[in-house]
């Protein structure tokens, strides 16, 4: 499986922003822009950071929202979980800037994930699923940001979608390292159930990486399923269930699912720390497995698929079938319905696009700037240069395009790097060109 730490472009939901009536102006170096969310334990607002010139994700503690915990050893715990993660730099998890109190009151400062929707979308009964390799990227690229917290000593020990950000190309980062479980330090006295923690946290035993792998199979099983393994109406149930219960095989509810995907499930989601994996790493070599299963199989058909639609543009009338072939198999077929954004302005993202199906508008602000049909590049002075996107990208039909990975742009058939790179050269002329003409 190469470039696996690149997930596939897909359409994230949108979130309407909460009101901003009656915000608070600034805390400390850090102006407030609008409100993001409210979580169970802190309200989120986008922030200017004016010390760095950069936008954060600002984490702003309550400690009212605690029961029976005394306020300010939720604040210091809150802290010291904070600054735990500031050691953590992995491409999937959110980074924490900084640390700090205003007046009495606690924040954090993270990264702001451009686009940032929440895994939750994926993983309910009545929401969209995703293709099979998604799902196992999404996981994989979980499964190694999380090694790399268990190497620096840090469990998350709650993995639930709202704690994954999508960003765009559903590229996952994982938020709230330890920071979300403040919220019910004994499971048994929450109002709100817990619903991706592992039976040892439930029954008070001690709780190490393994913890977080279970947690990572109920997503796992819920990406493919849209069901919790699970299931309950209440909090003392969810826990008995996951303490006690035997999970449905994901099979049962997505027949398509390769049996050592499945495996790989059941595995994450055995009762006793010592049946699962033993860590992380070995988790994402059992899903490489898994991917290259899939690729041998059913996605086969797929890119067959991609490769005829694809076959019928000018564009590609110069690739050889053989060079089409590689080309097609080193990149990403990826669906988009209107109004989706694919590319978002400042994202950093290490592809290039190609238009197979449908129309794209690309929008530098609020103003409409090109419309791009079938056969043409967008993304590509990013991937050149592999600096932030300078404009978003908007889907304005339903809309099919190819994600091509920088790396391919350089290691590709020299014949095929030939071919890509007139493709470029063509759509750089002719944007120019309107460029000028609309300036004239």
């Amino acid at each position: 499986m190469s470039n696996r730490n690149i997930t596939p472009m897909r359409p994230v939901d949108n979130v309407q922003n909460l009101p901003t009536v009656g915000l608070p102006s600034k805390f400390g170096r850090f102006e407030i822009l609008k409100t993001l969310g409210k979580g169970n334990i802190a309200m989120v607002y986008l922030a200017k950071d004016t010390a760095n010139d950069r936008e954060v994700a600002l984490k702003v503690f309550d400690p009212t929202t605690l029961v029976g915990v005394p306020p300010e050893e939720a604040r210091q715990s809150f802290i010291s979980e904070a600054r735990a993660a500031q050691r953590l730099r992995h491409p999937n998890i959110a980074a924490v800037y900084d640390v700090g109190k205003d007046g009495g009151v606690v924040f954090a400062a993270m990264e702001n994930v451009y686009n940032g929707r929440s895994l939750r979308r994926y993983c309910e009964p009545d929401g969209e699923r995703l293709g099979m390799e998604e799902a196992i990227r999404i996981v994989r690229n979980c499964a190694d940001a999380l090694q790399h917290a268990h190497e620096n000593g840090l469990t998350h020990r709650n993995l639930k979608p709202s704690n994954i950000l999508l960003s765009v190309g559903l590229e996952p980062k994982i938020v709230d390292f330890g920071i979300s479980m403040l919220a019910a330090p004994n499971a048994s006295h929450q109002h709100t159930p817990h619903r991706h923690i592992a039976p040892e946290q439930i029954v008070d035993r001690p709780v190490d990486g393994r913890a977080d792998i279970f947690g990572l199979g109920i997503l796992l099983y819920q990406l493919l399923s849209g069901r919790h393994p699970f299931p309950a109406e209440t909090a003392a149930e969810q826990y008995r269930s996951i303490v006690k219960d035997r999970h449905i095989p994901v099979r049962k509810f997505r027949s398509d699912t390769p049996r050592v995907l499945e495996m790989i499930s059941n595995r994450c989601l055995a009762k006793r720390p010592n049946n699962r994996y033993e860590t992380a790493m070995h988790l994402t070599a059992n899903l490489d497995v898994a991917w290259d299963v899939l690729a041998s199989s059913s996605s086969g058909v797929a890119k067959a698929q991609i490769f005829m639609r694809a076959r019928r543009l000018a564009q590609f009338a110069e690739f050889s079938d053989q060079e089409l072939t590689e080309l097609v198999l080193n990149s990403t077929y990826c669906t988009f319905r209107p109004g989706d954004e694919i590319i978002a302005k400042g994202d950093q993202a290490s592809c290039l696009y190609i238009v197979i199906d449908g129309e794209v508008g690309v929008r530098v602000d609020a103003l409409e700037f090109i419309n791009i049909g079938a056969g043409e590049c967008v993304g590509e002075i990013g991937a050149l240069t592999g600096e932030p996107r300078t404009a978003t990208v908007v889907a304005l039909d339903r809309s099919g395009l190819l994600s091509i990975p920088t790396s391919f742009l350089h290691n590709a058939p020299h014949s095929c790097q030939l071919h890509l790179k007139n493709i470029l050269l063509s759509t750089l002329a002719t944007r120019s060109a309107a460029t000028q003409k609309s300036l004239c």
